[in-house]
């Protein structure tokens, strides 16, 4: 692990903030310190869209979101803040990082990840990442480990595009065909589909 950041230690961020985190904040707390998160079938798919394709990713988490924008496509793309520390605790387990505080950059890759429930294994090359951790955020940044081997600082993606996040409330609850888990809240994509907030998945509606 290369040091990049001031000294701050995650005891400082703990201690000084504890009163604002939101509960997700809290968890990626923890997750910098170490605590293992295990990965699930959700946070498998996403950490397979952030490694997988070399053009790379920024990610932030921060509040309640949880934001990824791809070198292949950079929108805004927003998912359930509930995996930010599963995906943290990978990444870190991944690069050979017991914790993180401050800033830091490491190698991660070439990988197999094996299947986790009814989610397929997968694999990546090799990739570079760049972790911030601040008071009140989190960000990543992973770009091809071989085109930018050495670099000190990411190379910036494309300016975002930004889609407004639509979420639509049904009359009676639906079960979602992926998991069985019912609700009367979704998040609706730009093709009409449903997004399931327990297992991430997502399907139409008839």
């Amino acid at each position: 692990m290369r040091v990049l950041g001031t000294g701050v230690t995650l005891e400082d961020l703990l201690q000084s903030f504890v009163g604002a985190m939101t509960s997700v904040f809290r968890l990626v707390l923890e997750a910098a310190a170490g605590h293992p998160f295990q990965l699930d079938e959700r946070s498998s798919k996403v950490l397979r869209f952030m490694l997988s394709d070399a053009r790379g990713c920024d990610v932030l988490v921060k509040d309640e979101a949880f934001e990824i924008r791809y070198g292949w496509h950079p929108a805004k793309h927003r998912y359930f803040p509930d995996l930010a520390p599963r995906v943290l605790s990978a990444l870190l387990e991944w690069s050979g990082l017991s914790t993180t505080a401050g800033s830091c950059q490491a190698t991660v890759g070439p990988k197999n990840v094996a299947q986790v429930g009814s989610f397929p294994s997968w694999s990546f090359g090799r990739r570079i990442v760049w972790i911030v951790l601040a008071a009140e955020s989190l960000t990543i940044s992973i770009r091809d480990g071989e085109n930018e081997s050495g670099a000190c600082a990411p190379t910036p993606l494309p300016e975002p595009i930004d889609y407004p996040q639509v979420v639509v409330e049904l009359p009676s609850p639906l079960p979602c065909p992926r998991c069985a888990t019912a609700a009367t809240t979704y998040r609706e994509l730009s093709d009409g589909a449903l997004v399931c907030a327990n297992c991430g998945r997502s399907f139409r509606k008839d």
